[in-house]
């Protein structure tokens, strides 16, 4: 297929996934339902930096359930009136999200629960991140969830960053321990959360960090990022890589050795993302990075999430996603 209709057919595909993802089926969620999620805003309200923080977590478990099940007349409390709305499928301001129902939502969604597919949540100031699996036909998806905020304690503005997941990947992970595959192999719509949860042992015991490490951690990431943009030899970088690094991003192999040796090969290297949102809670720090089109490849613009893990000034884990820039949108907020 040519660069520029397979580009094309993966911004449909991704921007399809964006608008159907806040789909949940036919039963309202709550967060109290689905221990994982629960155990997640549990566990980021106790160790928020501080009392704005706090208020965000508790922000996204009340908010929960009308977000993800798109119930109109809570959604009509929680939105903003001058809500902005980052989504390319959909208008910008509250009319956009509220021209989606429920109902409309159900038969997208097919029946599966989102908050059960969560892997990850941050909250850092009036924002936070929900980082979930979706759905975009029988097919898995990675999603990053950005939600921020208003002092009076309403949704100001949504992000929604989607990438389709191959079946079959097994030489690498989206969640920990769980292979990426077709969805009515996975048990995510199970209140228990099923494979998502599994036995994962780094939720067991959640890691505190100070707000003083928290910010070192942000720090030592957008450190990383700088080199890495910069042109830095593979070499220099794995100093920043703990030796059991592992990257989880379909179809790259997820060992440290592999990704040094791919970012070797990179014609982008050099190439430095503009960072444009950074938020860190514990050990995890999460950056969304735009990246400059490549005319001459018909490359689009892209928007780059990544979820670090940091432990002891070191990175050992990452989780990618990279999203084209749609090159039509219904409005003009754009993906950043």
């Amino acid at each position: 297929m040519p660069a520029r209709l397979k580009v094309a057919a993966i911004s449909l595909l991704l921007l399809l996934a964006g608008a159907c993802s806040p789909g949940s089926g036919p039963q309202s969620p709550h967060a109290a339902d689905y221990p994982e999620f629960a155990k997640w805003l549990e566990h980021v309200a106790a160790t928020a930096a501080d009392s704005r923080a706090r208020l965000t977590a508790e922000r996204v478990a009340t908010s929960a359930e009308a977000l993800y099940s798109l119930d109109q007349k809570r959604l009509r409390e929680l939105l903003a009136e001058d809500f902005i709305q980052h989504n390319p499928m959909l208008e910008g301001g509250r009319d956009g999200l509220l021209s989606i129902s429920g109902a409309d939502a159900a038969p997208r969604g097919g029946g599966v629960n989102l908050m059960a597919g969560t892997a990850h949540v941050l909250v850092d100031g009036d924002r936070a991140v929900i980082h979930r699996m979706g759905k975009l036909g029988p097919l898995a998806t990675v999603n990053f969830d950005v939600l921020r905020f208003d002092d009076l304690g309403q949704l100001a503005e949504q992000w929604n960053f989607v990438q389709p997941i191959a079946a079959g990947l097994a030489e690498n992970l989206l969640f920990s321990l769980v292979v990426p595959r077709p969805l009515d192999l996975i048990p995510a719509q199970h209140p228990s959360g099923g494979a998502l949860s599994g036995d994962r042992p780094g939720f067991a015991t959640p890691y505190t960090a100070t707000v003083q490490q928290s910010e070192a951690n942000k720090t030592l990431v957008l450190s990383y990022l700088t080199q890495l943009g910069g042109g830095a030899e593979p070499s220099e970088l794995a100093a920043y890589l703990d030796p059991e690094f592992v990257l989880h991003a379909p179809g790259m192999a997820p060992g440290r050795q592999a990704w040094l040796e791919l970012l070797g090969r990179s014609r982008r290297r050099g190439a430095a993302p503009v960072v444009v949102m950074a938020l860190a809670q514990n050990d995890l720090v999460w950056v969304l990075g735009k990246l400059a089109q490549i005319p001459e490849e018909d490359i689009p613009e892209l928007a780059a999430a990544d979820l670090f893990r940091v432990r002891d000034q070191q990175i050992v884990e990452q989780w990618r996603l990279v999203q084209p820039s749609p090159r039509f949108s219904r409005n003009s907020n754009g993906l950043f």
